[in-house]
């Protein structure tokens, strides 16, 4: 596991809710715990079988996501399903999958999410009319973070 892969997994750990997380390969076995609140502790046992532990402090970064929404009975919100990056287009000279004030059908690709290099494509579960979007592209986002506001009909 190279340096900048196992840095891009504890960014997208720290960012997540997920308390712990366990990595197995035939070379690395890396755990990842958050033992006290913001302060999570990195274990990575090195060939010789001694282990480094090593405290990461969290940076504490308020985004506009995380603002409260008020929500009526019929404006729902499309939820990310993981941890990863946000995408909003599927190539960045295109055009977005949705925007405000279109109407999405269920099953209908709404964006992407990049996880671990994966690029996942996240579909409407609801028919309706897209009143907000959320998140911006190339935003860090957490599993059952709001992307979008959707008012079904």
């Amino acid at each position: 596991m190279e340096l900048k892969e196992l840095k891009k997994i504890i960014k997208l750990f720290e960012s997540s809710a997920i308390a712990s997380l366990k990595l197995e390969t035939e070379k690395y076995n890396v755990e990842i715990s958050k033992e006290q609140k913001g302060v999570p502790t990195i274990t990575m046992p090195m060939a010789s079988g001694s282990e480094v532990t090593k405290p990461h402090r969290e940076e504490v970064v308020k985004s506009k996501t995380e603002e409260k929404v008020v929500l009526d009975e019929k404006l729902i919100a499309i939820k990310s399903p993981m941890v990863g990056t946000f995408y909003g287009s599927p190539k960045p000279e295109s055009a977005p999958y949705i925007k405000v004030g279109d109407k999405v059908k269920i099953g209908q690709v709404v964006c992407i999410v990049e996880a671990m290099k994966l690029f996942n494509e996240i579909e409407s579960e609801h028919d309706g009319v897209v009143e907000k979007v959320l998140v911006d592209t190339m935003d860090s986002i957490e599993y059952g973070q709001e992307l979008f506001l959707v008012r079904v009909e």
